[in-house]
């Protein structure tokens, strides 16, 4: 919206849980105040248990454990602890982030509201961020600069990881480069990643340099089960969404199940998952019944009614006998204001961003009327924010 210059650096951590280094994960517990003698009796447990492997073609008749010549690494396989020891571990790396890394800085046009945030992480996947959001405005601001921060931040990332036991899954690593460029008439695109140079990070255990790939910024990667890029291209998520639709759609058909079970199944399962992602899209209402549409020809017969019954009775509410299946492009706008509402209410990293956004589009919007009191109305210099005009449908 601000055609200010950032960037990002994705991450993958390589076998996250079994290279976490128990002493170090036992001081950090202790360090939040969990008692001595349980981490001493937990890291007793790790070196005198022995293990057996368990798969579809049976268990193991061996069995292995650590011993003084093949130390072993992390909570165990399978282990239930794992995750929150790597969350112990992760949250002091992230935290040494925010004291030494460049991050993200936005605020809004009045400046009343800002927010830094260094990166993001879930379990092993993370994301470091950096930009120059003032002198991006100001246009002074340094791709070059910008470029050597980004790679230090991400250096810092791989070093921290290492120091800790840890080591980043570089080949799978890859930077976005949102950097703009303007032509004679002001226009606004931006550089393709062929015209700038990629950075390189050194991997600590091996001291190779290795070569990040940098995506376009249109080429969307899969996050937290969502097909997203910076520039909100939604089209693998459609593609996603239709695929999903039509392998339960596949499901409900051939399931010898009672029409009771059918309706269970499509509203805790069907339309839960296909829901899941849709706040975080946009998708437009034909896009909408072209994902709905083999759910709903596949659980029409499954409930007993016919397939050329009207619409209207299929999506309308039960108060008035209808079936009360609620269209898709309605529950993707009312979950994008549940959404805006949770977070705002929650004072929360992602409602700060989005209040400062909705500052933002304002600006550029340039109405007297506050953009969400004034849902119709016409709104040209924000043509290109299509999550925010959904918002306001």
């Amino acid at each position: 919206m601000t055609h200010t210059n950032a960037t990002t650096f994705d991450n993958d951590a390589k076998s996250c849980y079994n290279r976490i280094i128990m002493p170090l994960a036992s001081l950090l517990s202790q360090r939040l105040g969990m008692v001595a003698k349980a981490c001493k009796l937990f890291l007793k447990v790790l070196i005198a248990g022995k293990y057996i492997v368990k798969t579809q073609h049976g268990t193991s008749s061996n069995t292995y454990s650590m011993t003084s010549e093949n130390t072993m690494h992390g909570p165990g396989q399978g282990s239930r602890r794992s995750p929150s020891i790597w969350t112990i571990v992760s949250t002091v790396i992230m935290a040494c982030m925010e004291d030494h890394g460049t991050g993200m800085h936005i605020c809004s046009p009045d400046g009343s509201d800002s927010i830094t945030q260094t990166m993001t992480g879930f379990i092993d996947d993370a994301s470091n961020f950096c930009n120059d959001f003032i002198k991006g405005l100001d246009g002074t601001n340094s791709v070059t600069e910008l470029m050597d921060k980004t790679q230090e931040t991400s250096q810092l990332w791989e070093e921290l990881l290492h120091a800790m036991g840890g080591k980043l899954e570089l080949p799978k690593c890859f930077t976005y480069m949102i950097i703009w460029q303007f032509d004679n008439e002001g226009r606004a695109h931006i550089v393709p990643p062929h015209e700038l140079s990629p950075i390189t990070i050194t991997d600590s255990e091996k001291k190779q340099e290795i070569t990040i790939m940098t995506k376009p910024c249109e080429e969307t990667h899969k996050t937290l089960g969502s097909m997203e890029s910076p520039i909100g291209n939604y089209t693998d998520e459609l593609k996603r969404l239709t695929s999903k639709a039509h392998k339960m759609a596949v499901s409900l058909k051939t399931a010898v199940i009672s029409r009771k079970q059918a309706w269970v199944y499509y509203c805790s399962m069907a339309a839960l998952g296909i829901a899941y992602s849709l706040p975080a899209g946009t998708l437009t209402k034909e896009q909408c019944k072209t994902v709905q549409a083999p759910l709903t020809t596949a659980l029409l017969p499954a409930l007993g009614y016919n397939l050329n019954m009207p619409r209207k009775l299929i999506h309308g509410p039960t108060l008035i006998g209808s079936l009360g299946i609620t269209p898709l492009s309605a529950k993707q706008g009312s979950q994008k204001i549940h959404t805006v509402i949770q977070h705002l209410r929650m004072n929360s990293t992602l409602g700060q961003v989005i209040i400062i956004s909705l500052g933002g589009a304002q600006q550029v919007a340039g109405t007297s009327a506050p953009l969400l009191t004034k849902p119709n109305q016409y709104v040209p210099h924000l043509a290109d924010e299509e999550w925010i005009i959904m918002l306001m449908e």
